[in-house]
């Protein structure tokens, strides 16, 4: 993978989903790779490596399901006391 093909395939996916705008990053081998696309109407400009993507309650999944692998592999206790793990 060069960084034209990941432009191109991040470019790809966002006519495919028909997303106003898309920032992707990769890394491969020691090397990161990142584009972004599109138009921001937040921020009434093109989208790049600085936009802030908003992402609201959808952060609250993400916290519960890492919360829920650490209990799966025994490196957090969900019956302990929170102050155990953040006094």
């Amino acid at each position: 993978m060069d960084k034209h093909d990941f432009k191109r395939t991040v470019d790809k996916t966002r006519a495919a989903f028909a997303t106003p705008s898309i920032a992707a990053a990769v890394c491969v081998g020691g090397k990161t790779y990142y584009h972004a696309c599109g138009h921001t109407h937040a921020l009434g400009g093109k989208a790049d490596e600085h936009t802030v993507y908003p992402i609201a309650s959808a952060s609250k999944a993400f916290i519960a399901t890492c919360i829920m692998m650490l209990a799966d592999e025994g490196s957090l206790d969900l019956d302990a006391p929170v102050k155990r793990y953040l006094p």
